[in-house]
Order: structure tokens, then C-alpha cells, then sequence
């Protein structure tokens, strides 16, 4: 399992924000809020960092990932580590429904995939770079994994959470109910390799492997 703290450091996210005037902030500990959602499929009451929950805007990054659990991981996997809990693994059994909720909650005002090179086969930590060169971004959190899931070659719809999180109101997964700008996602689609699902008896990987119309904005990365 990673720790937040530990990962500011190793991955020199803490120095880059201090350098820009910006602070990293550990979801995981601080002063926590209750908030209730009647409408969520399971998360009808949960704990949020009152940092997240109270804040004016969220935004959610991610990079284009294959997941063996939940079949890619974008902005709305992303935003569920947002939840508190160190150890998520409790959430598997219904992950699917646990993203849509906290995904409906805290609705992203901007969405950013990083494209650039991703990640397909044994994800999220196990598997081969793809390098696509994109930058794909949107207003909303649906709208955008949609249109990241299409260029990697899923069909939007078959993928479970974004299909509940599209029936609570959130946003479109139907690609012909999204404006594209910029590129044609036919033309940088490129198909990844699935990751081999999980049974639902077994804990995704929650701990580093062992070793061994919305608008929707495609755009070509320039490095």
C-alpha cells in the first residue's frame, strides 16, 4: 500500500507544490467531515477530508490505465481516493457502485487524462506502456472517461461504473451525446490490452505488486 506522505516525497510532487506556492494535502488524515448522499447505491453516509468536501472546485487527473477490477482506471477511479480509508480493499465487493456514488458527490468542474503514455495489460501497477500522445479533458467526469475508455478501445457503455454513474444523472456515456473537440477519437483510438479480471472473492491490488452534449476535448500532446 502507498502511502500519500511517503509518495510526495518519492515522487517530488511536495517539492514541485512548494516551488509553485501550492500545498499537498494527505486525504487520509486531518479533520474529516460526514456527508449523505439519499440517492448514492451504497455510500448513503461516508467521512470526506472537509479539505475536499468544502472545497470550491474539484479537479481529477488521472492517466489512461487498464484495471483488472474496474477495467480502466481514469478521473473517476481517480476520484475515488478521495475516500479516507487507507485500506479501500472493503469497498471492492460494490467498487463499481462506490465509484459512481463519491464520482456523483463531488462532480469534478475539470477532468484531465493524461494520455501521453499509459498503461495496458495486469493494471494498475503491472503491465506495458502505450505511448499515445494525448491530452484528453472535459467538464465533466463521465463525458471525459467516456471518451478516454473509446480511445483505449473499450465500448463506454460495458463499462459497469461509468454505465451507473451515467443512470444517476451524472453525465453522458454514450458517445453520440458528447461533443468532441479537437482530435476525432477514431483516429487516436488504439486498442489496449485488458487487464485480466478479478474475481470478486479477491482483493484488487491496493498494495504495490510483487516483484517479477458535454463537452470532451481530445487534443495531439506536443512535447
Amino acid at each position: 500500500m502507498y502511502e500519500a506522505d511517503v509518495m510526495f516525497e518519492k515522487t517530488g510532487t511536495g517539492m514541485i507544490a512548494q516551488a509553485e506556492g501550492a500545498q499537498v494535502l494527505n486525504l487520509s488524515s486531518g479533520e474529516m467531515t460526514t456527508r449523505e448522499d439519499g440517492g448514492a447505491y451504497v455510500m448513503k453516509r461516508f467521512e470526506l477530508h472537509r479539505a475536499i468536501a468544502e472545497a470550491d472546485g474539484v479537479v481529477s487527473l488521472a492517466v489512461t490505465k487498464t484495471h483488472a477490477c474496474s477495467d480502466v482506471t481514469l478521473c473517476m477511479k481517480s476520484i475515488f481516493g478521495a475516500l479516507p480509508e487507507r485500506k479501500k480493499s472493503k469497498y471492492h465487493t460494490k467498487l463499481d457502485h462506490v465509484i459512481a456514488d463519491i464520482s456523483t458527490f463531488l462532480k469534478p468542474r475539470l477532468n484531465i487524462v493524461d494520455a501521453t503514455v499509459g498503461l495496458e495489460g495486469y493494471g494498475p501497477f503491472e503491465g506495458e506502456q502505450v505511448k499515445l500522445d494525448l491530452l484528453i479533458a472535459g467538464d465533466n467526469i463521465v463525458a471525459t472517461d467516456a471518451c478516454a475508455a473509446a480511445i483505449m478501445g473499450f465500448e463506454p457503455s460495458t463499462i459497469p461504473h461509468l454505465k451507473l454513474t451515467s443512470e444517476r444523472g451524472t453525465g453522458p456515456v454514450d458517445l453520440t451525446d458528447i461533443e468532441v473537440r479537437g482530435e476525432r477519437l477514431e483516429d487516436v483510438r488504439r486498442e489496449f490490452k485488458k487487464a485480466p479480471k478479478k474475481r470478486e472473492t479477491e482483493s484488487c491490488a491496493e498494495s504495490p505488486p510483487p516483484s517479477g452534449t458535454t463537452p470532451c476535448t481530445a487534443t495531439t500532446h506536443q512535447p
